[in-house]
């Protein structure tokens, strides 16, 4: 079965500063259940390495702003969003029918495992 996942959980160097965020727990857990498919939405829709970026309270809207250049990225950033909450569906259901347990790493509601 092939399984879509933050490229940064598989030790590729995906994330805004250019390194990796690998989860051993991950690869050991789920490795010989599934076939791995990659992804990253940042670095789809902004590449590596990149600024760093801050969700923003703006007139009652989430914006999306980066740190330093102040650039409004949120029309970007909600595109990737959108197919990455659809992988995720595909994720958790195919994980609950194979009842594989998997921690959420989340921090807020942007983030998919390993953001």
């Amino acid at each position: 079965m092939n399984i879509a996942i933050s490229s940064c959980l598989l030790g590729n160097v995906v994330r805004y500063d250019g390194k990796d965020q690998s989860s051993e727990y991950v690869l050991k857990k789920l490795s010989s259940f599934v076939n791995f498919i990659p992804f990253c939405p940042e670095n789809r829709a902004f590449g590596t390495p990149r600024e760093p970026i801050s969700l923003n309270l703006i007139n009652e809207k989430v914006e999306v702003i980066t740190n330093f250049s102040k650039k409004n990225l949120t029309k970007e950033l909600f595109e990737v969003v959108e197919a990455c909450e659809k992988a995720c569906s595909i994720l958790a259901s195919s994980l609950k029918y194979h009842e594989i347990e998997l921690e959420w790493k989340t921090k807020d509601s942007l983030m998919v495992l390993g953001y």
